[in-house]
């Protein structure tokens, strides 16, 4: 048990620890933030990450984007968690993201 208050010290130092183990290991790692609702830690976090040399993707930032033009997303992407259409819609973000940094396309699966 953590003290009230210090989820977002050690959320960094759990960044930091990934990040040493990525470059130790030799990956590459994309944080990615997801959510309906902004937050400054969520913000705070990704910017920490993309300083240490992280690739990030805020999701969070690109949903309230895209809910402004469309008021009824809101409720297709989420239902107390993520619906199978925002869960779809994060996947093609996530892998958008990793195909311009760099790593392969999927194949979809077997033919």
């Amino acid at each position: 048990v953590h003290p009230a208050g210090t989820g977002e010290r050690i959320a960094r130092m759990l960044v930091d620890r990934l990040d040493g183990l990525s470059r130790e290991r030799g990956v590459r790692v994309l944080l990615v933030s997801q959510g309906q609702d902004p937050s400054g830690p969520a913000r705070e976090l990704l910017a920490h990450a993309a300083a240490r040399g992280l690739s990030t993707l805020d999701l969070i930032t690109a949903f309230q984007r895209l809910a402004a033009d469309d008021p009824g997303l809101r409720e297709r992407y989420f239902f107390g968690h993520m619906t199978p259409a925002g869960n779809r819609w994060v996947a093609q973000e996530i892998a958008a993201a990793l195909e311009r940094h760099g790593a392969p396309a999927a194949s979809g699966g077997p033919p």
